[in-house]
């Protein structure tokens, strides 16, 4: 506002212009004064001045040309005048509106313009009606091969881009032999432009563990380490392992299956190993307490952290259920200490007999 408000004080009239000018011409202006330094105005006048080279226009004051000449000279030859290296500048310029943007976006598209290594941005501004402001940024942030209109109008913000980004690193861990081609052209085939369900899509595919499993030198666990056989052990299992793959594509979740007595175990990741979580059996009944207890006894001596209430404190599992203890978030699998757990089993074995 300061650089229009000291143009009209040069050139009467220019702020009013401004205000009623179509909305290129008013792109063009704000564009043209944010090359404009007050305290050297002379410079930016010196790079107008070819376009108002006849003996009635000579101005004196340097503030007056560039408000003269931004208000009545054409807006290509403006923009031409300024930028000579930046093709297509003009009918950007024209798809943005009339609302003024900041001077960072106006750096932005300039850069974009100018620069022939970002050549390959500039085809989705190309193929766009109307640019909103947040695009320039938007598409220095994206990377060749993403810079389809499709996507680039996806995104709300640079932070959208930076998760989309950690998305495509997470999905080239998982799924190693996809390329970036394979993944940019699935998502010009992306229903409802939905990246999350886009994302999902990918991480179900996970073909490999990126996070190390715990070290089971015991063949009573198998790993179950990709999709393919979180799929097919739930279906053997009647149970949602499939719904879990996303967790596991994080690193946050693994799944063992126990071959003994066959269930399934949950480890949880911690920043260094991992914790016991949970064991499921078929049809996510509950499994025998003494078969958990020796899951876990197993997983421990494997170096798997296993949860208090578990191991030294399921001495008192049966104190927190007299007392009305609930952790909803956790479980104690009926685990009690190993004397009230036999007689609880032997108990459970008489009155199953009789």
């Amino acid at each position: 506002m300061d650089k229009i408000v000291a143009c009209d004080e040069a050139f009467p009239g220019t702020l009013r212009r401004y205000i009623t000018a179509s909305p290129l011409r008013a792109q063009v202006i704000a564009l043209a004064l944010n090359e404009l330094n007050l305290e050297r105005p002379d410079l930016l006048a010196a790079r107008l001045r070819p376009l108002n080279n006849t003996p009635d226009l000579a101005f004196t004051d340097p503030l007056a040309l560039i408000a003269y000449t931004i208000l009545h000279r054409r807006v290509r030859d403006i923009v031409r005048s300024l930028y000579p290296e930046a093709q297509g500048l003009t009918g950007v310029l024209g798809k943005i509106g009339g609302e003024p943007l900041s001077e960072e976006n106006y750096r932005l598209i300039v850069e974009l313009h100018r620069q022939p290594q970002h050549r390959m941005r500039l085809s989705p501004l190309r193929h766009m009606r109307r640019i909103p402001p947040r695009i320039f940024a938007i598409l220095m942030a994206l990377e060749p091969p993403y810079l389809s209109v499709k996507l680039v109008e996806c995104f709300a913000s640079v932070h959208q881009v930076k998760d989309f980004q950690r998305s495509v690193e997470l999905i080239k861990r998982v799924v190693p032999e996809v390329s970036d081609e394979v993944l940019a052209t699935s998502l010009e085939d992306m229903a409802g432009g939905n990246l999350g369900e886009w994302v999902r899509g990918w991480l179900d595919r996970a073909s490999y563990l990126w996070i190390d499993p715990p070290s089971l030198c015991d063949s009573d666990f198998v790993v179950i380490a990709d999709a393919a056989s979180m799929r097919e052990t739930g279906r053997r299992f009647s149970n949602c392992l499939e719904t879990k793959v996303a967790l596991v594509a994080l690193g946050r979740r693994l799944f063992l299956e126990y071959i003994p007595d066959p269930c399934l175990v949950e480890l949880e990741k911690l920043d260094q190993g991992w914790a016991f979580r949970a064991v499921h059996g078929r049809s996510n009944f509950p499994v025998d307490p003494v078969i958990t207890r020796a899951v876990i006894k197993k997983l421990s001596a494997a170096g798997v952290r296993i949860p208090g209430r578990l191991s030294d404190g399921s001495h008192f599992n049966r104190v927190a259920q007299l007392i009305g203890v609930f952790d909803f978030d956790q479980d104690d699998f009926g685990l009690l200490d190993e004397a009230e757990e036999l007689a609880d089993k032997l108990a459970f074995d008489v009155a199953r007999a009789a």
